[in-house]
C-alpha cells in the first residue's frame, strides 16, 4: 500500500480513526484485521493505539495497472493513548496524532488528506504512470480534497 495517512479524532473515551491510502493495482484489498486496544492485545501497553490492515491480491486474472484509493474507519475504546500506529501487513507505515474533538484548531482533516493527495500526485510523477491514467486519479482527489491536483502531461 501506498501514501498511507490518516486522522484520529477522541471524543470522550471514544476514539476515531481514518485510514486511508492507495492500492498498487486493480488486484490488490486491504481490510482492518485487528486493532488495539480492540482484537489485538498486548502484555504490555505498548504506549499508542494500533491499527492492522492486511493487504492481500486478490488472485490470478486481469490486472489494471492503476493505483486505487481505499480508505476505512474503526471506532477504538481508548482515552489513555496520544498516537495511533498504523500498520500494514505487520510493518508499521504510518504514525497518527490524536486530536481532541474539541480542540480548538483540528487541522488533522485536512492536513492529513491534503499530504495524501500530494502523495499520490508525486508517485504519479515518479512513477511515470500515464497521463490518464494519472488524471483520473487526480479526478477523484479533487472530489474527495476540493484540491486541483492535476498532473503535468508530458512533453513529447
Amino acid at each position: 500500500m501506498y501514501n498511507v495517512n490518516g486522522f484520529a479524532i477522541r471524543t470522550d473515551k471514544q476514539l476515531s480513526v481514518t485510514v486511508f491510502g492507495s492500492l498498487s493495482n486493480g488486484n490488490s484489498a486491504a481490510r482492518i484485521i485487528g486493532s488495539y486496544p480492540g482484537s489485538v492485545e498486548h502484555i504490555v501497553d505498548p504506549g499508542y493505539a494500533e491499527i492492522w490492515i492486511e493487504e492481500t491480491s486478490k488472485g490470478a486474472g486481469e490486472v489494471t495497472m492503476a493505483i486505487l484509493p481505499w480508505g476505512a474507519k474503526v471506532e477504538l475504546d481508548d482515552d489513555r493513548h496520544d498516537k495511533v500506529l498504523v500498520r500494514v501487513n505487520g510493518k508499521v507505515v504510518k504514525v497518527i496524532e490524536i486530536a481532541n474533538a474539541d480542540d480548538k484548531k483540528r487541522g488533522g482533516i485536512e492536513d492529513a488528506m491534503n499530504d495524501y493527495a500530494d502523495s499520490v500526485s508525486d508517485f504519479i510523477r515518479e512513477h511515470n504512470i500515464g497521463w490518464e491514467a494519472g488524471r483520473k486519479v487526480a479526478d477523484k482527489l479533487d472530489d474527495s480534497t476540493g484540491r486541483k491536483n492535476r498532473p503535468t502531461k508530458p512533453v513529447q
